[in-house]
């Protein structure tokens, strides 16, 4: 039987079969490491009236008191008594992708951390590399459908108007979208923002081309940027037409 709490000067402990199990608050068990060997409490109670514990599955109190040892209050239990807790998964070129919570998609992630998504990985195998900037659609909409046929490259822009097309913008989606306008906000009001302002600036007229149009005032060839608006070679040309148009209208 376990002996009731007792202390000494390394602090409280319980006695089982003549070895000192010591109170672990941080967790609230009792464990023994005599030999190096980690034990704890209630697994050895449990094994010692019923036998070796099932492979993932775990001793719990029934009254949620880990300091009550009464062999009828320690009960086995699945360690995943939910079956949405545990993530579900599918095996492909021998690698478990799985898939996470809230999202639609399932995963595998490389030991440096790089996840890849189940369904691109099934397009690469099948059809060839994802040409840059595509998407990897799933023709009939069900994400869980991963059949090669199934699947196929979409620019990612069209990719994501058809989808948002389809599902419309979710409270979430335009929290979100708020979220970022006054972090984008407060960015562009930054040192590094406002450089990088001028560098786009400047990179915008570097390739623009100009174009060569004649002056309706005086007949003159100029270059301009702006062909569909530009009229006049010079602010002075302008003015002069400008005269030239009143007084014709006022019959002069």
């Amino acid at each position: 039987m376990v002996t009731q709490r007792k202390r000494d000067s390394k602090g409280i402990y319980r006695e089982f079969q003549g070895e000192k199990y010591r109170y672990w608050e941080k967790r609230r068990y009792y464990v023994s490491q005599v030999g190096g060997r980690q034990r704890l409490l209630h697994r050895q109670l449990w094994e010692y009236h019923n036998g070796k514990i099932p492979e993932k599955h775990r001793i719990q109190p029934k009254d949620k008191s880990w300091d009550n040892f009464d062999p009828d209050n320690w009960e086995c239990t699945n360690k995943h008594p939910n079956p949405a807790y545990k993530h579900p998964r599918v095996l492909f070129n021998g690698k478990y992708y799985y898939k996470q919570a809230g999202r639609p998609y399932y995963f595998y992630t490389h030991p440096e951390g790089k996840k890849t998504s189940l369904h691109r990985a099934v397009y690469t195998h099948h059809k060839g590399e994802i040409p840059e900037g595509f998407a990897v659609h799933h023709i009939d909409h069900n994400s869980q459908n991963n059949a090669p046929e199934n699947l196929c490259a979409m620019p990612r822009g069209e990719h994501t108007a058809h989808h948002r097309k389809e599902q419309g913008f979710t409270p979430a989606m335009r929290a979100g979208l708020e979220k970022a306008q006054l972090a984008a906000r407060a960015w562009h009001s930054t040192p590094e923002g406002l450089k990088w302002h001028s560098e786009n600036g400047k990179a915008c007229w570097k390739n623009r081309k100009q174009y060569v149009k004649s002056c309706v005032q005086c007949g003159k060839q100029y270059e301009t940027y702006y062909p569909t608006r530009a009229k006049y070679c010079h602010g002075n040309c302008k003015a002069a037409n400008l005269r030239q148009r009143r007084r014709v209208a006022e019959g002069l």
